[in-house]
Formats: C-alpha cells, sequence, structure tokens
C-alpha cells in the first residue's frame, strides 16, 4: 500500500472494514443552503422554533434551546432555510465550526445567516456530522476563517473542504457508536447538572436563613435553635503569605493554599491526603514561619475574585504529616469553637453565610473583602455536636457523588476526543 493510500485509512476501525477512504469535497457530498439576514429579532410569541449559533453545544452537538418566530414570517422570509430532520448545523460567523444535527422532536424550525445548513446527499448524516467534529476540520477552520467585525466563513469555503469518507456501511457503523457516546456523554451531563441543582437548594434549606436560627429542612430528632455569633466569636485569623503562582512547584516541602485554587478548584472541604496542592518553591522555603502551618479544622477563605465569588471557603481536613500554609490573597482562620469535621466549609458557603458578605464587598473590575469587614458577619451553627456531623457527612457524600460524576464526564469526553482522532483519517 502507497503511503498516500496508508493515509486515507484510519487507525481504528469496526470489524470487517478494509477498504480504503475516498475523499471530496463536502459540496459534492451534500447541499450547502444559507440564507439573508433575517428581518426577525428574538422573539418568544410565534410557534416555529428558530435556531442561533448561541443555541448549539459545542461540544456534544445538541440543540439546547430556541426562540419563537411566527409563522408569517417563517413563511415569508426563510422558506428556503426550513431545516429537516438530519439535516447539519455548522456555524460560519461568530464562533466557527459549531455544530449540531437537527432532530425531529424541534421540527419545525429554521435558522439565520450564521448557520449553514448542510443537507447530506448520500452520505449518513450522523457521520457526517461526527466527521465535522474531526481534527481535519479544526484545522481547516484554522486556516481560512476571513479576519473583519467577526471571524466568518463563506459557503465556497465550507463547500471547499475535503471531507474523508469511507462506504455507506461503514459511515453507519460509526455514525451510530458516536451517536450512542454522545447520549451516554449527555445522561452523564445532566446527571451531573441534577446533582449540582440539588447541593445548590440543599445549601440554602439545610442551613438558617439569614436572622433566622432554625433551618428550613433538619435530620430527625433536632429541633433545638441554631446559636449565632459574630465571626471572630468563633476565629482566630492566622498568618498567611503573598507568595505569587510563580513561586510554587509540583514538589516540594511545604504545600500552599493559594486563592485561586480555593475560588475555582477545591471543594467546601479539601482532603489534603488525596488533594493536589501547590507546594512552595526551595528558594521561598526559609521564609516561611512555623507558626503559619495550618491544622485540620482550620478554613483559608479567598479575599479577592473577578465576581461575587470572594469569600468562597475550604474547611482543612486530613492533614497527617504534612505542612501546609495558606497564601496569597487568602484569610486563614482557626476555630475557636469546637466544630464537627466537615461542617464549617459547608456553612460558610451556605447562601446564609455567604449572602452576608456581598454588601460587603470592595472594588469594581476585582472583588475583595477585608478582614475588618468579615468581623461584621455572624455565623449560625447547630450546638448539637452529632448534628454538624450528621450535615457535614451528608454533604461531603454529595461533593463526592458529584466528583465522580464529573470525573467520568471528563474521561467520556477525552475518549471520545481520543477516538475522534483515531476513528476518522
Amino acid at each position: 500500500m502507497t503511503e498516500e493510500k496508508k493515509s486515507m485509512v484510519p487507525k481504528l476501525r469496526f470489524p470487517g472494514f478494509n477498504e480504503t477512504w475516498e475523499q471530496r469535497e463536502l459540496s459534492s457530498l451534500s447541499e450547502l443552503i444559507t440564507k439573508g439576514t433575517s428581518p426577525l429579532g428574538n422573539g418568544n410569541d410565534g410557534d416555529i422554533n428558530f435556531i442561533k449559533v448561541e443555541n448549539l453545544d459545542s461540544f456534544s452537538g445538541k440543540i439546547l434551546s430556541c426562540s419563537k418566530v411566527s409563522k408569517e414570517e417563517h413563511l415569508t422570509y426563510l422558506r428556503r432555510s426550513i431545516l429537516y430532520k438530519g439535516d447539519i448545523l455548522f456555524s460560519i460567523a461568530g464562533t466557527l465550526g459549531r455544530t449540531a444535527i437537527v432532530p425531529e422532536d424541534i421540527l419545525p424550525a429554521n435558522t439565520n445567516q450564521a448557520l449553514a445548513i448542510i443537507r447530506t446527499k448520500n452520505q449518513d448524516p450522523r457521520f457526517l456530522f461526527t466527521a465535522l467534529k474531526s481534527r481535519t476540520v479544526t484545522d481547516f477552520i484554522k486556516k481560512n476563517p476571513t479576519v473583519g467585525a467577526q471571524p466568518n466563513l463563506s459557503l465556497a469555503q465550507v463547500g471547499s473542504l475535503k471531507i474523508p469518507y469511507p462506504s455507506r456501511a461503514e459511515q453507519e457503523k460509526i455514525g451510530e457508536f458516536f451517536s450512542q457516546l454522545d447520549t451516554t456523554i449527555t445522561l452523564h451531563q445532566r446527571k451531573l447538572e441534577g446533582l449540582s441543582k440539588l447541593k445548590k437548594s440543599l445549601l440554602q434549606k439545610m442551613f438558617p436563613k439569614n436572622g433566622q436560627q432554625n433551618p428550613e429542612l433538619r435530620f430527625p430528632g433536632f429541633t433545638e435553635a441554631w446559636e449565632q455569633r459574630k465571626f471572630y466569636d468563633c476565629f482566630k485569623l492566622l498568618r498567611n503569605n503573598s507568595l505569587a503562582r510563580a513561586e510554587l512547584a509540583k514538589i516540594g516541602k511545604i504545600s500552599n493554599i493559594h486563592y485561586g485554587d480555593v475560588l475555582i478548584n477545591y471543594p467546601e472541604v479539601l482532603n489534603i491526603s488525596t488533594a493536589t496542592v501547590p507546594f512552595i518553591a526551595e528558594s521561598r522555603v526559609n521564609s516561611i514561619s512555623k507558626d503559619s502551618y495550618l491544622e485540620n479544622g482550620d478554613i483559608v477563605i479567598a479575599d479577592t475574585a473577578e465576581d461575587e465569588s470572594v469569600g468562597k471557603t475550604t474547611e482543612i481536613q486530613g492533614i497527617t504529616d504534612h505542612k501546609i500554609v495558606s497564601g496569597l490573597h487568602t484569610i486563614p482562620c482557626r476555630p475557636l469553637v469546637n466544630f464537627s469535621p466537615n461542617f464549617l466549609g459547608f456553612l460558610l458557603n451556605s447562601p446564609s453565610y455567604h449572602d452576608q458578605l456581598k454588601p460587603l464587598i470592595q472594588g469594581i473590575k476585582v472583588s475583595s473583602i477585608s478582614k475588618k469587614a468579615l468581623g461584621e458577619t455572624r455565623v449560625c451553627f447547630a450546638k448539637d455536636l452529632d448534628e454538624q456531623a450528621q450535615i457535614g457527612g451528608f454533604f461531603n457524600g454529595l461533593e463526592m457523588l458529584i466528583t465522580l460524576h464529573q470525573r467520568k464526564l471528563e474521561s467520556l469526553k477525552k475518549l471520545k476526543k481520543s477516538l475522534l482522532q483515531q476513528m476518522f483519517v
């Protein structure tokens, strides 16, 4: 087999298929359709679905939502771009290359000039839709967009895209496989979103609303009113350092909690024994005082953010022989009151507490909360350590379940990305 023919054979194939793939321009494999500027706005009073680029999920290729237009406007202005089941939408303006395949359940539907409609001739629509997510297409987009008010591709450019393809039977196998994989990814995404919404709702219900002393939802057997104290009656301040991210390393002797990780990467309760935490670079270790070492049960508050997430807190647990300190833009605190493990992290991230911080936030482009402002807040907590333990254990278990689904989802997305590289030429 010549090198040219070898290049037209994917690395991974279904059994029974060994023919060399062919290659033709997209315009010869499908009909390409677009529409001039639509007079329609974002109206939602009609009964025809109207799809725009932002309605397409960039990874799954699903149509997430639609606006509505009237039947009269639909028939008068957009007849040429009426959508049919199996049509492929391909964004040619703004966010280039975003794709979706049109399902039957959203019809009748239409779109505007930012989305090209690709209507296959003799190709399997699911295969061609998946092929448009391959590296060949992403490389094509990088080389071809014209520069103007926004990136765009013409229909002629899209039509010139060379698509490698196998026999119809192999196309159907590949199309069905990726369709099932996308369905699995979507189900995991929905499960993850459902768990995240459940957690958000329970954080509102299982901690007292501001000004109240009893939560809306409690475990059986607990009826005593929660205790309310000023923040600094419950915590004392610890020392932090001001080391920038560039002064941290992947290995070392002293771990360092950076505010960016608190805001983005760390959960409400950070288990040091399993978490990935950067270390202080060897050249800066001598600048760290031993009295700044954190202990189990300490909390670290991010005092700076670009939005209202300022004040996000993580509770430290799992320290054995670790040396760990609190770094740049953080406020580390040690409890002066006995709290059950895993309780504080969820309490201080609940809406009932975090909402107190919002009127105290300073700054415009960058938001911050001061140590003095923290002192103006009040902490409302269950007196019974057993109630604290049940609440902390429940939310910690829920967070672990969310993390498992997040990892599974990320694994499936990586699998899809790898298979797109290996199952397409």
